[in-house]
This record gives C-alpha cells, sequence and structure tokens, in this order.
C-alpha cells in the first residue's frame, strides 16, 4: 500500500475531516439488518490489512444480511482510507512507525432508545501511545454500514466556548454529586454523565451536526482540547452497524496490554452466538475479541 512522500513536511491535522464518497454505482449487499444478538466485535495487535478485512468482513456477514463481497470491499476502502491518512499526517518522527499497530472495533446491535437524544462529549485519552512527538493530535476513523452516521458538531470556537462553559456550570453546580461519584466508581459516574444529558443538549442546540452519509469515513482527534464535540447517532427506528479504526500507537504490547484487560469486562461470544466453552485468550501477537454490548 502506498503511503505517499515520506519526506512531507508536517502540518497539525484538522480535528475533524470528513473524507468524499467516491462517485460509484449504488452499492448492492450492504446490510439491512441485524439478524443476531447485539455485540462488539474487536481486534487488537499488528495491522494487517488483508487479514483483517477477512475478520471483520466474517464478523458483519454472520451477524446481518450482508454480501461478504460488498463487505469485504467497504472494509479494504475504510482501511485503506485511514492508514494512508494516518501516515501522511503523523509527524516526521513517527511516519516509518505509526500505521505498524490498531484497534479496530465494530457494533452490530438492533434498534436502541439509548442515544434519541444526544450524548455530547469529547473523547478523552483512548491509551497510552508511545510515538516521538506525543504532544501530536491522534485521531480515530468512523464509518457507518447500516443507520445513521456519527453526530458531530463542526469545530469552532463558539462551540468550543458554549462546550467548555457548559461543563463547566454544571460540574460547578453539582460539585457533591460528582466528588461521591468518583468515589463510588465507573457506574456512578456513567450514571451521573446521563443527567448531565440533557443540560449539554439544551446548551448546544444552535449548533448544527456535519452532514454525513451512509459509508462515509470520518476522521477525528482524541484527546485534545479542541477533539471534535460529538455523540452516537439517533438508532431508535433502524439497526445499526457501525465501525471505529485506531492507528498511531507505536508499541504494539501497549495495546495489546490493554486487550487483554478489556476482554475479561464483558461476555464474549464465537461467531454462531455461543457462549465458549473454554475462557479465550488474547495474545500479544493480536487476536480477535467478540465481546457481548449491553444497551
Amino acid at each position: 500500500m502506498s503511503t505517499g512522500n515520506q519526506d512531507a513536511p508536517y502540518q497539525r491535522p484538522d480535528p475533524l475531516a470528513i473524507f468524499p464518497l467516491v462517485a460509484r454505482r449504488p452499492l448492492q449487499g450492504l446490510p439491512s439488518k441485524v439478524i443476531s444478538h447485539n455485540s462488539t466485535y474487536e481486534f487488537y495487535g499488528p495491522f494487517d490489512q488483508t487479514q483483517l478485512a477477512v475478520s471483520a468482513s466474517e464478523y458483519i456477514v454472520s451477524r446481518s444480511d450482508a454480501s461478504r463481497k460488498t463487505i469485504s470491499a467497504e472494509l479494504n476502502r475504510f482501511l485503506t482510507v485511514a492508514a494512508q491518512d494516518c501516515y501522511r499526517t503523523a509527524s516526521p518522527a513517527d511516519r516509518s512507525d505509526i500505521i505498524q499497530s490498531c484497534w479496530l472495533t465494530i457494533r452490530a446491535y438492533s434498534a436502541t432508545y439509548e442515544f434519541k437524544q444526544p450524548r455530547w462529549h469529547r473523547d478523552g485519552r483512548m491509551f497510552d501511545c508511545t510515538c516521538f512527538e506525543r504532544t501530536i493530535p491522534h485521531s480515530k476513523y468512523a464509518f457507518t454500514l447500516l443507520g445513521p452516521s456519527t453526530l458531530a458538531l463542526s469545530p469552532s470556537a463558539q462551540l468550543d466556548e458554549a462546550f467548555d462553559t457548559a461543563r463547566r456550570v454544571w460540574q460547578e453546580d453539582n460539585r457533591d454529586l460528582l466528588e461521591k461519584s468518583w468515589k463510588e466508581g465507573i457506574q456512578s459516574q456513567i450514571r451521573l454523565s446521563e443527567k448531565e444529558r440533557p443540560f449539554l443538549i439544551e446548551r448546544l442546540r444552535k449548533f448544527d451536526p456535519v452532514p454525513l452519509k451512509p459509508t462515509q469515513i470520518i476522521r477525528f482527534s482524541w484527546g485534545q482540547p479542541d477533539s471534535p464535540v460529538h455523540s452516537e447517532p439517533d438508532s431508535s427506528a433502524t439497526d445499526r452497524i457501525s465501525s471505529v479504526f485506531y492507528l498511531g500507537v507505536k508499541k504494539k504490547s501497549k495495546i495489546c496490554a490493554k486487550s487483554e484487560k478489556r476482554s475479561t469486562v464483558r461476555k464474549k461470544i464465537n461467531l454462531r452466538g455461543e457462549k465458549p466453552k473454554k475462557k479465550r485468550k488474547v495474545t500479544p501477537e493480536g487476536k480477535n475479541v467478540e465481546q457481548g454490548l449491553v444497551m
């Protein structure tokens, strides 16, 4: 895969980018429904595009009515665009290693009311990178094969001020609840964030999400003060299959270590939707991990 000019000068990437759709005939064979229970596919490890596209395609085909040929082509397009862009936007010091390791996640789930209202947020640090230029923004890439696309608000100084002010006001007004939630743990923090959701919706009502078409690829940074404000879309009327892809971690051991810990959080399932008889372990070489998704 061609990655471009290795000597190209570095420019800080925009926090949000939308890639144009390639002109083509209407695709036949995209999924129209999820035919299995809610689940999440995850792969951590070395970036081998061919193997990754095959593995991910198997998962989607087993969970929907999609065509294997169409899904394989769409996944390969997605991975190619992401890898080339990640290489292009990396610092010169990191370009030789930036696409060596990856984290791919795909969520397939039936219609749900969980995101009937937006859950506006910025992504914090997703994992500990070991890149030479640690202050350079890292990005994740996303696209949707079925259902509505991710909601992302166009970055601007006005949005940053509105979002940061709203969060500060809400936190100051709920200081005691915040302190209590941090003592009680993650579940308490999640419940408290649900109480913050309508407050942020009201404060950000005047900002419109950027328009996205089905299968259109989007890139947004994480862990930065100007990382895009975004949310899962309202999928109360339709099933949804979406994918998020991360590159830019130099040492695969960092990401694989996290995968071993993460894989024990939820019940794992195999491609037939059955519980495995034996506990599967994620190895440092990188294995696909499938987990039940509670919506």
